[in-house]
């Protein structure tokens, strides 16, 4: 029965004003799907923009874990070479050392020789 009295009622206010009522529904119909479709694209760009992000982030301590793998093995490569380098200084010190007590327990052997006499301190016969 109220379908009957909606139709009635639909009959009593006219065409122009049903067509109003279905263009005011068919407007905000309209409306609220280029709102749905702004939401949509909104948490599209979002998720797309987060995603882009943690990607950056990533990649950022991606480098940064190279770079300090890249440092530290430099450092180690470094820290090799001044071993090596102490090891040449101080065997080549040591060498020296050696050199100067193997000339100074000559020393007392050569001198007497160099100045003309003999070990017993006798003096040479000249020729």
């Amino acid at each position: 029965m109220e379908q009957i009295t909606d139709m009635k009622r639909a009959d009593q206010r006219g065409p122009l004003a049903i067509g109003f009522e279905v263009f005011e529904h068919a407007t905000e119909k309209t409306v609220r799907a280029v709102f749905a479709a702004a939401r949509d694209v909104n948490s599209e760009m979002r998720k797309h923009t987060l995603g882009l992000l943690d990607w950056i982030e990533g990649m950022q301590r991606g480098t940064v874990g190279l770079a300090r793998s890249v440092v530290q093995r430099g450092d180690e490569v470094a820290v090799g070479w001044i071993d090596a380098e102490e090891q040449v200084v101080l065997g080549t010190l040591h060498a020296l050392m050696a050199a100067g007590q193997s000339a100074t327990q000559l020393a007392p052997k050569a001198a007497p020789s160099a100045i003309g006499a003999r070990p017993d301190g006798a003096p040479m016969a000249q020729a």
